[in-house]
């Protein structure tokens, strides 16, 4: 089931003065009705021993594995209180109180204690706040009692609220001892002793009196309670004393307490909250516009699961790799980082405004702002200074303001911006503009160097220059756009000089160069240099010489404008592009993409690119920056968890609780449905299978499911494995051992059975023959006739005998595995005729899916001289379009006879499926054949005589179907009127179903 995502919530605690602390942005992801839950209403969820989801609802229990929502029919009555107890189930119905193994799904629920409509006492009919103890009891409420319902199933029951008239849905039990119950009640705490059997009032006055609204036992020691005066109370069991009193958030009435072994949680209707233990200070986690009903925490995947009123909410945190800071600024054009520079522990980032914020211990603060409206092109880094480039000169960056660095710029700013400055080997400061000359000065005087660079002005003047590095070898790298070069130069201090690496003793073959405009340098180690650029990337050595090719024409990458360019430890390049960042995994020799499913906040990350010398990856983006950890992000998200939901045998569906499957003789057709259990993502997690151990394995992508059809007999060993967007195997696969017994129709008894009835019918038939030959010929031909036209009309025989031939050739020929592949895909071709001779009309997807079946085969076959294309228009929904079956195959065969293999060379079949309106279909048949002229020209020199019964047959059947449908074929010349093939027009009018 396909799950949509109702709502992107970014949650951001912000500071004043413009200091932001790091935050949690939290993916929010919602399940309602319209996704397979059977109500909206989902009073809470449990999580069984092999990891799947069970939700209560207002309309039965149902289980998600984190793609599906598996509902039970005997288990959609109207569940009024529930609870989990290990992988058992208590919960009541309007049936009574009952009992379920979740820890398979194949058990049925028993009833405990059934309800009792019969008299006059409401109490016997409800079963409210269960909780079961240590020896099974089962404690409850109803109007006025507290209750419990013994192994025996004998109810001992105490009456606590004479008066009270409507349930409370808010009684807590907690099995303070083996022999002693404490009960949280909205009338105060109660304490059941097993040895009197009876239930007192607390003996704390303090605890008597609360007005409890929600009551957990956060340890062995400690109790913590809500009331109705919105006060958390943590009691200390082991004094019998008040550890503390929290007045709960905002004034909100704590509904509900969770936990997980680092964290406790409380929640309201409407908001989460953490408490920190040491503290015990509160900090909002999530707010919602649902009501909350339960809050269930997944510490292994990291995923909190919220139960609401409308439906369930899946509350993803960022990957862990991922730090997030925004500022705090509202402006109404985009802000975006778009420079980034290191001093010492802190990181120095300029934002378009011009504005300079500064992340240092965690702490994101803006220390300048761009009064003067001067236009800051970028950050640079000096001697461990900060440099601010700007349109009016360079300044250094002291004590948050800007000092003016004085030297001679020579006007070059007025129409080019700076876009980097760098001080470097032999002591000169080289000022990069985006066009022209770069300035060069003495570093000690300032003074501006005479010297000029030997290049010549077609050099400067001519390109445009996006960035400048000097490597581990005190190298100068340029690149920019050379529209008359590769983007990359290296600057030779011999001849002043710099070298295009485009030139023939450099890199003689210019294929491997990614383009010609390079954006950025990125220095790896042991000598290798990384230049990005618009299409691709390459590496470098340090002669320059290209080593690495990287592009969308030969890796998995997503965006053409790659931007900044990194190596990590363990030389993986990382780049960026406007649709995420990207990570080119060198031991696979793949791209893998990490994007806002991983929990980046934006996929375009194009702008400010940093690597900090601690390894992580500093990304400027709109409003804020992103530090990642390369090594963290390469991590699976995968926790090792695969499990078989279910399955569907012959269109039945069929739970299991082993690894082991048998189909019985006439079980052929069978569809597993699996999980890996992560909920992560769908996108984020693929799968592949295979039958046996030496069979090849069978990608099918992100959906988790395999059908099998017309499975041959046999024993398999099925092994699924899942691995995710980053390339990572997770460890734990899913095997199934299947087993599939042959049919009678394949044993040994059938075959002799079926062998004296084809003698018998072959005699018979021959005796009938020769006693009515004479005075049945013409009926008999008038039969054959019929039948051949029949058999025409869904498959020329000649096909078929020329296809089984084929297979026999292969088998002949040992080549077994092309001949199961070209069986299967015969069987398969003849199963769609054979269903779809049976309807009148079926949608155009099977008749597409049967034509392309029929094309290559013929391909196949024909050793591939033709090539053929299906064309469908984008306005066309192949699944709601119904046309007659087998329509389209007799004219795509007799091109093929009679155009294409009549003619030198390789010929082409083109098929396009348009829509003239909405109720007319136009489908045309092209060919590149010899045309219909020279090809009865042909078929007369052989002195055959043939007529397309098949074409004649299908335009019947067109007109019968509707006198508005009409053929019309077209022999096609070209410009000296010589035939160059033929096209088919077929124009239907439609039937729309679904």
């Amino acid at each position: 089931m396909k799950v949509h995502i109702s709502a992107i919530l970014w949650l951001s605690l912000l500071y004043p003065f413009a200091v932001v602390d790091a935050q949690t942005p939290f993916r929010v992801k919602e399940y309602t009705y319209f996704d397979g839950l059977p109500s909206d209403k989902v009073m809470g969820t449990y999580f069984n021993a092999k990891k799947f989801l069970y939700l209560v609802t207002g309309k039965g229990i149902s289980v998600f594995d984190g793609y599906r929502f598996l509902t039970f029919t005997h288990l959609n009555n109207d569940i009024n209180a529930y609870s989990f107890t290990e992988d058992i189930l208590y919960f009541e119905d309007r049936e009574g109180l009952k009992r379920l193994d979740i820890s398979t799904f194949t058990t049925q629920a028993e009833m405990i204690t059934a309800k009792d409509y019969s008299d006059a006492d409401p109490n016997n009919d409800h079963f409210n706040s269960i909780y079961v103890d240590q020896k099974k009891r089962i404690w409850c409420n109803d109007f006025n009692h507290i209750k419990y319902i013994n192994t025996q199933k004998e109810v001992s029951s105490f009456l606590l609220f004479p008066k009270q008239t409507e349930l409370y849905d808010n009684i807590r039990f907690f099995e303070i001892a083996a022999n002693e119950i404490w009960i949280a009640t909205p009338m105060g705490w109660f304490i059941w002793d097993e040895k009197t059997n009876n239930i007192k009032k607390h003996f704390h006055p303090k605890l008597a009196d609360a007005r409890i609204i929600s009551a957990f036992q956060i340890d062995t020691h400690t109790l913590a309670y809500s009331t109705a005066s919105n006060e958390i109370i943590l009691w200390d069991l082991a004094t019998a004393t008040i550890l503390t009193t929290i007045k709960t958030p905002s004034d909100q009435p704590i509904v509900g307490f969770s936990k997980t072994e680092r964290t406790i949680f409380i929640h309201s209707n409407k908001n989460i909250w953490t408490i920190d233990p040491k503290n015990f200070t509160t900090e909002l986690m999530f707010s919602t516009d649902k009501r909350i009903r339960h809050v269930n925490h997944d510490e292994e995947t990291n995923i909190s699961w919220i139960a609401t009123d409308h439906g369930v909410q899946q509350l993803i945190s960022p990957h862990s790799g991922l730090e997030l800071y925004f500022t705090d600024q509202k402006t109404e054009k985009p802000n975006t980082f778009i420079s980034l520079v290191e001093r010492g522990d802190a990181v120095y980032t300029l934002n378009e405004m011009g504005e300079i914020w500064v992340l240092e211990r965690e702490k994101f603060k803006k220390v300048y702002t761009n009064n003067e409206n001067r236009k800051i092109h970028g950050l640079s880094l000096i001697e461990n200074m900060v440099v601010v480039n700007a349109n009016d000169g360079i300044f250094w960056f002291r004590d948050n303001k800007l000092i003016p660095i004085p030297i001679d710029l020579q006007n070059n700013t007025i129409d080019k911006k700076i876009v980097k400055t760098l001080i470097t080997p032999q002591n000169e400061l080289w000022v990069l503009f985006s066009k022209g000359k770069i300035g060069r000065y003495d570093w000690k005087s300032l003074n501006l160097i005479n010297t000029s660079f030997t290049n010549d002005a077609e050099f400067w003047n001519g390109n445009i220059w996006n960035d400048i590095a000097v490597d581990n070898d005190g190298v100068i790298w340029l690149v920019g756009w050379m529209p008359k070069a590769y983007g990359i130069a290296y600057f030779d201090t011999k001849l002043q000089k710099f070298i295009e690496i485009s030139e023939k003793h450099i890199n003689p073959e210019h294929g491997k160069f990614v383009g010609d405009y390079y954006n950025r340098i990125g220095i790896g180690k042991k000598g290798a240099l990384y230049f990005s650029a618009f299409g691709g990337w390459n590496q470098v050595d340090y002669k320059g010489k290209i080593t690495k090719q990287v592009d969308p024409f030969q890796y998995n990458i997503t965006g053409s404008h790659i931007v900044g360019i990194s190596e990590d430890k363990n030389n993986n390049v990382f780049f960026a592009t406007e649709e995420g960042l990207h990570v080119y995994l060198r031991g696979k020799d793949q791209v893998a993409r990490i994007t806002t499913i991983d929990g980046l906040p934006v996929n375009d990350l194009t702008h400010g690119y940093l690597q900090l010398r601690n390894g992580k990856l500093a990304l400027g983006i709109q409003e804020g920056l992103i530090l990642a950890s390369q090594e963290e992000l390469l991590q699976s998200s995968l926790i090792n968890r695969m499990e078989l939901s279910q399955i569907m045998v012959n269109g039945d569906l069929r739970f299991i609780d082993n690894s082991e499957i048998t189909l019985h003789k006439t079980e052929n057709n069978i569809t597993l449905y699996f999980s890996s259990l992560a909920y992560l993502d769908i996108g984020k997690v693929n799968y592949k299978y295979r039958l046996n151990s030496n069979h090849e394995w069978t990608e099918i992508g992100h959906n988790p499911e395999i059908s099998f059809n017309n499975l041959s007999p046999g024993d398999y060993q099925l092994t699924v494995v899942c691995y995710d967007n980053l390339g990572n195997t997770q460890q734990k696969t899913l095997d199934i051992h299947l087993i599939a017994q042959p049919p009678f129709t394949k044993s040994l008894p059938f075959y002799i059975i079926l062998a004296v009835v084809v003698c018998a019918t072959v005699l018979g038939i021959h005796r009938y023959i020769l006693n009515k030959q004479r005075s049945e010929d013409l009926y008999k031909r008038k039969i054959k006739d019929s039948e051949m036209q029949a058999l025409r009309a869904q498959m020329n025989p000649h096909f078929m005998f020329n296809t089984l031939n084929s297979i026999n050739s292969y088998i002949v020929h040992n080549q077994t595995a092309d001949a199961s592949k070209y069986l299967i895909s015969f069987s398969k071709l003849m199963r769609n005729i054979l269903e779809n001779s049976r309807q009148q009309l079926i949608p155009l997807t099977k008749e597409i899916q049967t034509l392309k079946l029929y094309l290559q085969l013929e391909s196949a076959r024909l050793d591939h001289i033709f090539d053929y294309k299906i064309v469908i228009s984008e306005e066309i929904d192949p699944d709601s379009l119904y046309i007659p079956p087998t329509l389209i195959q007799p004219f795509a065969e007799n091109a093929l006879w009679h155009g294409i293999l009549c003619k030198s060379g390789h010929g082409k079949i083109e098929i396009d499926f348009n829509l003239l309106d909405e109720s007319t279909l136009e489908i045309i048949v092209n060919d590149d054949g010899i045309g219909r002229k020279k090809s009865a020209e042909l078929l007369k020199q052989k002195g055959t005589r043939h007529k397309s019964y098949g074409i004649q047959i299908t335009c019947d059947r067109l007109n019968l179907a509707n006198p508005q449908n009409k053929v019309v074929i077209e022999d096609l010349y070209d410009d000296n009127h010589n035939p160059k093939g033929t096209r088919v027009t077929i124009t239907i009018k439609l039937e729309r179903r679904g």
